[in-house]
């Protein structure tokens, strides 16, 4: 309800008409001039440039990580490392080819928070900017973002930003551009079995013969643990921390290491609807003794359990 001074009721109506029209013409002034200054101090923080929007942003100490993007959509994106008003570390666009063919993306959501992820490669070194925030932390953890580097299985840089500094805007830019997929589960999150048992061990209805992976997911990384039984007198039980890796949209590269010899595989992970399927790849350390299955699942279509 808009309150009206008392003294107007009694000019006329054509001064009164010309006073509200200068009051309003004053309020739209300040909100424009607003509306200019958080847009400015947004675009402070970030390495982002005039006629760009900001789609990722954070602060890691002196340095600033961005992702920035011009046009409509996510038609042409750009990162950028660097300390502001110095001379970019690092720049790197998709520039006249389609965004999905130089950038990876990945975003996730839970009920109290979620974590999002774009990754490159430049020269056999693979580039992730990662957020992941929650009410509660996040895997236990507090809530994080930055920039990691990798080659090949190896993390060989991992730069942490000033988490409530991020400006992270992936979700929205990835649904308005039709970049996000339709069917946005491609989470390997949650624990996945396979049963292993025989006719004979179904219709006995024996408890033991089942393989499964207990899966956590933050941005594009995996760890977990694996389990196998088989006729209940073999265990390859993995424990904490003994699977590990890096996913991309439906797709994951895991290390996994058995419990029962030490030996580590590694394998590819896919998402085919509700199920996962599982296929090592090849052997990264052979077990001890040697010559002893120590990995019991080499391959399978798994589906989720419902023990979660």
């Amino acid at each position: 309800m808009t309150l009206i001074p008392t003294w107007l009721l009694f000019t006329s109506p054509t001064a009164r008409f010309e006073i509200m029209r200068k009051a309003l013409g004053l309020h739209l002034l300040f909100l424009i001039c607003l509306t200019a200054a958080t847009t400015q101090a947004s675009h402070a923080k970030s390495l982002c440039r005039a006629g760009e929007r900001i789609v990722f942003s954070c602060q890691a100490g002196a340095k600033t990580v961005s992702l920035c993007a011009a046009g409509t959509g996510l038609r042409e994106l750009t990162y950028r490392f660097g300390a502001p008003g110095r001379p970019l570390e690092l720049e790197y666009s998709n520039k006249e080819v389609p965004v999905k063919a130089r950038f990876w993306f990945d975003s996730e959501s839970w009920p109290k928070g979620s974590s999002s992820a774009v990754s490159f490669e430049i020269g056999g070194h693979r580039y992730v900017v990662y957020h992941a925030h929650g009410v509660f932390g996040v895997d236990g953890g507090p809530n994080r973002a930055g920039v990691r580097v990798e080659r090949g299985e190896e993390e060989i840089a991992n730069i942490a930003c000033h988490e409530k500094s991020a400006i992270d805007r992936l979700s929205e830019e990835l649904r308005d551009s039709g970049l996000a997929p339709a069917r946005a589960d491609h989470s390997f999150a949650g624990e996945w079995e396979i049963d292993l048992r025989t006719p004979a061990e179904k219709d006995a209805r024996a408890e033991c013969g089942s393989a499964s992976f207990k899966l956590r997911q933050t941005g594009g990384t995996i760890t977990g643990e694996t389990m196998a039984t088989v006729g209940c007198g073999r265990m390859n039980e993995g424990g904490e921390a003994t699977v590990e890796g890096t996913a991309t949209g439906n797709t994951a590269v895991l290390n996994v290491t058995s419990g029962r010899s030490g030996e580590v595989v590694r394998g590819w992970a896919v998402r085919e609807g509700d199920n996962l399927r599982w296929e090592t790849i090849e052997q990264i350390k052979a077990g001890e003794p040697e010559g002893d299955s120590g990995l019991i699942l080499r391959s399978g279509l798994l589906v989720r359990s419902e023990k979660r």
